[in-house]
């Protein structure tokens, strides 16, 4: 149990109470972080959580929410920032891969899954930010309503409502694009004509 007059004294910049505080927080931000990213970006993704809380430290005030909901924030958008780089760039974490039957994909699966990736992406950008951020989140950052309500200054039941909405609006986007292909694919195809004209 964090206290607050530890909190109060690492706040106010006493070093010994600033030692043991984190001392205190790191394993917590550590679990935190082990069940939100792949294991081998634990370490630096905790790492840099305790840099960015010892920065912003002096900072805090209790606003009567607990201390370590303040450090989960930072937590949290620390990885929004590392799952926000991995959509963009195409690329998913380890934990969230599918599992593959040899060690190495062959070109087909590699293929494949850019070719998902990329349709991801274009469906993305088809919602509103505030909608995109919370698909993001929840699919990219497995993270639950309450965790992106904290880290978006939001609730749970507006964040369902968003996820609801964006979640509504792709399967309508899908669904034409679907209707649209198979418009395409039943059209009679044109014969060419290998005759003459004749003079």
């Amino acid at each position: 149990m964090i206290s607050d007059d530890l909190v109060r004294a690492a706040t106010g910049g006493d070093r010994q109470a600033t030692a043991e505080l984190f001392a205190a927080v790191r394993p917590l931000v550590t679990r935190y972080v082990r069940r939100r990213v792949a294991p081998d970006a634990v370490e630096d993704i905790t790492q840099d959580v305790c840099e960015r809380l010892f920065a912003a430290l002096p900072s805090y005030r209790n606003h009567g929410r607990p201390f370590m909901a303040f450090v989960c924030r930072i937590a949290l958008n620390r990885i929004i920032d590392v799952r926000r780089s991995a959509a963009h760039n195409l690329v998913v974490l380890v934990d969230e891969l599918p599992p593959a039957a040899d060690d190495e994909p062959g070109p087909e699966q590699l293929l494949l899954r850019a070719e998902q990736a990329e349709a991801a992406r274009l469906l993305l950008d088809q919602l509103t930010d505030e909608q995109r951020t919370v698909v993001v989140m929840r699919i990219f950052g497995d993270m639950s309503f309450v965790d992106i309500a904290t880290v978006t200054d939001s609730n749970a039941g507006a964040v369902k409502a968003l996820q609801h909405r964006a979640l509504d609006h792709l399967r309508k986007r899908v669904a034409r694009s679907q209707r649209r292909a198979r418009a395409f694919t039943s059209l009679p195809a044109t014969p060419c004509s290998t005759s003459k004209e004749s003079r």
